[in-house]
């Protein structure tokens, strides 16, 4: 097999297989160990008395789906209004 111009041993390559997939498996797994401690959120408007936009986006899997998603607050935390939406072909 020769990859970037380098040709690789049977035993290399298999080498390097187990590697990735213990690495792959490790990083998988569920550590038990780990606790996991409720967080609470509150909503901050850092003593401004604007209207705060807090907006946020993602993108997952192949092909890609893109999503984003805000919220306006007013400086009381008071819900004003939302958006959100899709990006088509990114």
């Amino acid at each position: 097999m020769c990859l970037n111009n380098e040709t690789w041993s049977l035993y290399y390559l298999v080498s390097n297989i187990y590697n990735s997939v213990d690495t792959i498996i490790s990083a998988l797994k569920n550590d038990d160990a780990a606790i996991s401690e409720d967080r609470y959120v509150k909503w901050n408007c850092n003593n401004h008395m604007d209207t705060i936009l807090n907006v946020d986006g993602s993108c997952n899997g192949t092909p890609t789906h893109t999503g984003f998603g805000g919220i306006f607050r007013n400086n009381g935390s008071f819900f004003l209004s939302t958006f959100l939406g899709m990006i088509s072909h990114s």
